[in-house]
């Protein structure tokens, strides 16, 4: 069975902060990426590289 979008964004977030030493016990809906999670600008990014690639849609283009 496929992940869900919120399981896969909460993965892409755990990827992230794995990658610089740091974890969330509790990411959800109502998390607070840079207040709750702690992600500053590059985390953001590197967050959206790991979702298009997981999802292969970019985020930030338009449907035709």
């Amino acid at each position: 069975m496929p992940a869900s979008l919120p399981d896969t964004i909460a993965a892409a977030i755990r990827s992230v902060l794995s990658d610089t030493g740091r974890s969330a016990q509790e990411i959800g809906p109502a998390s607070l990426l840079g207040g709750d999670l702690g992600l500053d600008s590059l985390d953001l990014a590197q967050t959206i590289v790991i979702l298009e690639r997981t999802l292969g849609v970019d985020p930030f283009r338009s449907s035709p």
